[in-house]
């Protein structure tokens, strides 16, 4: 061994690039976090904002999976919001959808010892 804990959990930031006048910008971060980030979904809403989605595992081992989400208006992004707590079981794939009124729902698979139940949350339009 060379020193390092092998089963030390992995961090990772989540991050993003913009597209604008025919050239990428340089990455910025979203979400920075001690933990594990993975799964990321987005959507663009129909007022031109877009929400992204994504798992945080705090334990690095499946068993503190939360879900949240963010939305970027004007070039920034909100600061994460907490959209499903840790829980006994798993949380997997988070989607979410723009739906004709302008409003977003976020869709997830939560698991327990009955089985997998599709979970949401929707957020409301905003002008």
């Amino acid at each position: 061994m060379n020193g390092r804990d092998i089963n030390a959990v992995a961090a990772s930031d989540l991050a993003y690039a913009v597209w604008k006048n025919g050239a990428w910008f340089d990455p910025d971060t979203l979400a920075d976090t001690p933990c594990q980030l993975s799964q990321p979904a987005l959507t663009v809403l129909s007022n031109g904002d877009a929400m992204a989605t994504w798992l945080a595992d705090a334990a690095g081992d499946g068993s503190a999976v939360t879900v949240w989400a963010s939305v970027l208006r004007d070039a920034n992004w909100s600061v994460p919001v907490l959209i499903s707590d840790a829980a006994p079981g798993g949380r997997n794939w988070p989607r979410v959808v723009a739906l004709p009124d302008g409003s977003a729902l976020a869709l997830w698979s939560e698991e327990d010892s009955s089985g997998a139940v599709l979970m949401t949350a929707k957020r409301g339009r905003e002008e």
